[in-house]
């Protein structure tokens, strides 16, 4: 849901966040120029964009490096880099790393759909094409510059909005807590896992993970006493979510899973999702969604 806020104190509310997840030799800096900069826009999709960006520059530094997130506002006129952009004020977030860089003929295909040069367990290659379409919904451009050997600069354009801001901590208090219940998330996209893990703190649950099927599955048998629910993604590199979903019915018939996809679905497909799964999240899910579904599965 879009909502106008100061991109400033999200900003570093979010290098606070996702410092944690990334190893020791590595290290995120951010840098701005601008006080204050309101825009219109979704928090939840904001921060999947930067997650999945981050993500992918931790991965091009397997020796580790430096991130850097800079914002700066710049007045588009008679120069705009472009056709589409309109005149008027814009804020530049740069998000850019010391890593590997990309190579030449990789570059322009980096926000197809499905493209990926990563292995299973580092997602569906949808990241950066969602990334891209994010930005675009909100009526912003994204572009990347990148050297092979010199690292990658990503530069995400949005448009400034005059506006009065709403402070994000003001969200509503009725937000349902969890009581230390333990949640299995099973997602293959790690920027997503990433950010599921962190909202799933935030609302009072212990969180473990899986990124394939075969791991959850180990997991799954191995301590399926502990686990209240199961949050799982249906598209999966080694097994779909519906047959998942039923293989950890079969191990333990009482346990609620929740199913996440990023696929826009008919009302159809939810009806039959419904049918193997006790819940379903679209995502990016807002934290108070993921609540009210883990609310709805968990019995007292």
């Amino acid at each position: 849901e879009k909502t106008v806020f100061d991109l400033i104190p999200f900003m570093k509310e979010f290098v606070k966040f996702i410092s944690r997840t990334l190893p020791e030799n590595i290290k995120i800096d951010f840098e701005t120029t601008v006080k204050r900069c309101n825009i219109k826009a979704d928090p939840t999709k904001i921060q999947q964009v930067l997650a999945n960006l981050i993500v992918n520059a931790r991965d091009a530094m397997p020796e580790g490096g430096q991130i850097l997130l800079s914002t700066r506002e710049k007045y588009i006129v008679d120069e705009k880099p472009y056709s589409e952009m309109s005149t008027g004020r814009w804020v530049e977030i740069m998000v850019k790393d010391t890593g590997t860089g990309i190579p030449r003929d990789v570059l322009p295909h980096i926000f197809e759909p499905f493209f990926t040069t990563k292995g299973v367990g580092k997602g569906t290659g949808l990241g950066l094409s969602q990334a891209y379409g994010i930005v675009k919904q909100h009526e912003g451009f994204i572009e990347v510059k990148s050297k092979e050997g010199e690292g990658t600069t990503f530069y995400i354009y949005l448009p400034i909005v005059d506006a009065e801001a709403v402070p994000l901590t003001t969200r509503e208090p009725a937000i349902p807590q969890g009581k230390g219940q333990k949640v299995l998330v099973i997602e293959d996209d790690e920027s997503v896992r990433v950010l599921t893990i962190n909202l799933l703190n935030e609302l009072n649950y212990h969180a473990e993970a899986a990124s394939t099927a075969r791991e959850a599955l180990a997991l799954f048998e191995h301590k399926r006493d502990e686990f209240d629910i199961v949050i799982c993604d249906l598209v999966m590199p080694d097994l779909n979510g519906i047959d998942l979903s039923k293989r950890i019915k079969e191990l333990k018939p009482s346990i609620p899973v929740i199913g996440v996809s990023g696929y826009p679905l008919i009302d159809e497909d939810k009806k039959t999702i419904l049918k193997h799964f006790d819940n379903f999240l679209q995502k990016p899910f807002s934290i108070k969604a993921l609540a009210e579904a883990l609310r709805d599965c968990i019995k007292d």
